[in-house]
C-alpha cells in the first residue's frame, strides 16, 4: 500500500504542477501582451527597442510654449527604469494592469486564508496526505521571501514594492492552494 500511496502522491504533485504551470503562464503571457502593446501603440523605435532590456520612463512635456503661442508637439523625455520584466515604467498602465493591481491584495489574502483554513481540516481529519499538502505551502513561503527580498533592491517607489510584494504573494499562495486543494480531494478517496 505504500507504493500505491507513494504514486498517488507523485500523481497529485504532477496534476498540480502542470494546473499551476498553466496559470502562471497564462497570467505572464497576458501581462507581457499588454506591456507589448502598450509601448508599441505610444513609444518610439528608439523606446520600442528597449522592450528586452531597460524600460524607458516617459514624461510627456511641453517645450517652451508662451500663452499667446499655440500648443506645440508634445516632447517625450526618457531615461532608463526597471528592468525589461517589470511594468513600473508606465506612466499611465492600461486598464487591465490597474484592474489587475486592485485585486492582488484582496486575491492574495483570500487564498492565504483557504490555503490555511483547508490545511487545518486536513490535519484535523487525520488524511494520510496532510504532510504532502503542506509542503507546498511552506516550500512557497520560504521562496516567497527570498524573491521578494532580491525585487525589493530594484524598486524604487513604495506604490511599486506594495504591487510587486503582493503579487508575488499572490502566485505563490495559488501554487500552495491548488497543491492542497488536489492533496485533500486525493485523500478522500484513501481509505488507507
Amino acid at each position: 500500500m505504500g507504493k500505491l500511496q507513494s504514486t498517488k502522491v507523485i500523481r497529485v504533485w504532477i496534476l498540480g504542477a502542470t494546473l499551476c504551470a498553466t496559470i502562471f503562464v497564462a497570467l505572464s503571457l497576458s501581462y507581457d501582451f499588454w506591456a507589448m502593446k502598450t509601448i508599441l501603440d505610444t513609444a518610439t523605435n528608439e523606446e520600442t527597442t528597449t522592450y528586452f532590456g531597460l524600460w524607458n520612463k516617459c514624461e510627456d512635456k511641453r517645450a517652451g510654449n508662451a500663452p499667446e503661442e499655440p500648443l506645440k508637439p508634445l516632447v517625450k523625455t526618457c531615461e532608463p527604469y526597471g528592468n525589461g520584466n517589470m511594468v513600473a515604467g508606465f506612466e499611465h498602465p492600461p486598464e487591465f494592469m490597474r484592474i489587475t493591481r486592485g485585486l492582488l491584495i484582496p486575491m492574495t489574502v483570500i487564498l492565504g486564508v483557504a490555503t490555511i483554513v483547508i490545511a487545518t481540516v486536513m490535519y484535523l481529519t487525520q488524511r494520510p496526505l496532510v504532510t504532502y499538502a503542506s509542503l507546498p505551502l511552506l516550500l512557497g513561503s520560504i521562496i516567497g521571501i527570498i524573491v521578494l527580498g532580491v525585487f525589493a533592491g530594484s524598486l524604487d517607489h513604495e506604490k511599486d514594492f506594495k504591487t510587486y510584494s503582493a503579487a508575488w504573494c499572490f502566485y505563490y499562495f495559488l501554487i500552495a492552494w491548488f497543491f492542497t486543494i488536489s492533496a485533500f480531494l486525493a485523500s478522500l478517496t484513501d481509505r488507507n
